[in-house]
């Protein structure tokens, strides 16, 4: 009996103990990610988000951490049909879809964190990787309104707003307006509020982070009227390596005025971060939002994932 007993506890201690063990590990990740958030909302104060703002976060002893731009990229959640037609993405369907497939699948089957499983018999699974992902914030500027409509019925629960608000979003299109950011309640009166800051009117890619090849799919679309979009969108990825870029160095780049209708899609701030924590037991990740405040108010950093990463978990491809 007695080596029964012993054996009995002996098994239990080293879980026991792995698991304080880990808890320790966690709390260590977790304190390093908040501080890096802090750190994030205090160099966003400037407006835009840079690599050299990268460059200066603070190191955390025991930690490995690591920070990048997981927003500056495609969300297959929300893109308009006629920009997956008309640009580089079509190259990116599988054979037998289309872009009508990509809108239906969203109205099948809603929005999907995970792209990989919701859209990977639609999008090439290397595409999926480098230049898509889940973590964006909606536009009516630039977004497919079907999608802003779903997005509005499930946020609500109220189905009669979501149609009026479509309704809106379809004046607006028929209009052809495009609405900074401080003049949405001029169209769109208090019906935004519920949806802040869900649906909104802030450009989705940060041109300091994005790949030139995001970068070009956008600048390639034929309302945009941009001569050479490639070239333009190797020299504004080139340029994000040398110092920060604004919306006026982003004209400059490119060629056309700070009122041309790209400044939509291409700006300078980056809505959601990854936070890779590495301790000598594991590896944490952390996806973060920012959100900004009422005037005034700065950027807020709000955390909404964190947990040990497995192989296999993160398969979205980090962007140096």
């Amino acid at each position: 009996m007695a080596g029964t007993a012993t054996l009995t506890i002996g098994s239990t201690i080293a879980p026991v103990r792995k698991a304080a063990t880990l808890a320790a590990d966690r709390a260590l990740a977790l304190d390093a990610v908040v501080a890096t958030m802090k750190a994030l909302e205090s160099r966003a104060s400037d407006g835009s988000d840079s690599r050299a703002d990268l460059a200066s976060l603070p190191a955390r002893e025991g930690v490995v951490l690591r920070v990048d731009d997981v927003s500056s990229r495609l969300n297959p959640n929300l893109l308009r049909k006629n920009l997956i037609e008309r640009t580089a993405l079509a190259d990116y369907l599988v054979p037998g879809a289309d872009a009508a497939a990509v809108q239906q699948r969203r109205e099948d089957e809603g929005f999907s964190v995970d792209i990989f499983s919701g859209y990977g018999d639609l999008i090439d699974e290397d595409a999926l990787e480098r230049l898509f992902t889940p973590y964006s914030y909606a536009s009516v500027n630039t977004d497919d309104e079907f999608a802003l409509r779903r997005l509005y019925l499930e946020a609500t629960g109220d189905r009669a707003a979501s149609e009026a608000f479509h309704a809106e979003v379809q004046r607006q299109l028929v209009a052809l307006e495009i609405l900074a950011p401080g003049r949405l309640e001029e169209r769109y009166g208090l019906a935004l509020a519920p949806v802040d800051p869900l649906i909104g009117a802030e450009p989705q890619l940060n041109a300091n982070f994005a790949l030139a090849e995001t970068l070009g799919i956008v600048l390639s679309y034929p309302a945009f009227e941009i001569a050479d979009p490639r070239e333009k969108a190797e020299a504004i990825a080139e340029a994000a390596f040398s110092g920060p870029l604004d919306a006026g160095r982003i004209s400059e780049i490119v060629g056309v005025p700070l009122s041309h209708p790209v400044h939509a899609w291409i700006g300078s701030r980056t809505w959601f971060w990854r936070i890779s924590a590495t301790t000598d037991a594991a590896e944490w990740r952390a996806i973060v939002r920012m959100e900004a405040g009422e005037s005034g108010e700065g950027v807020r950093a709000l955390l909404c994932e964190f947990g040990r990463t497995e192989e296999g978990d993160d398969r979205l491809r980090r962007h140096e």
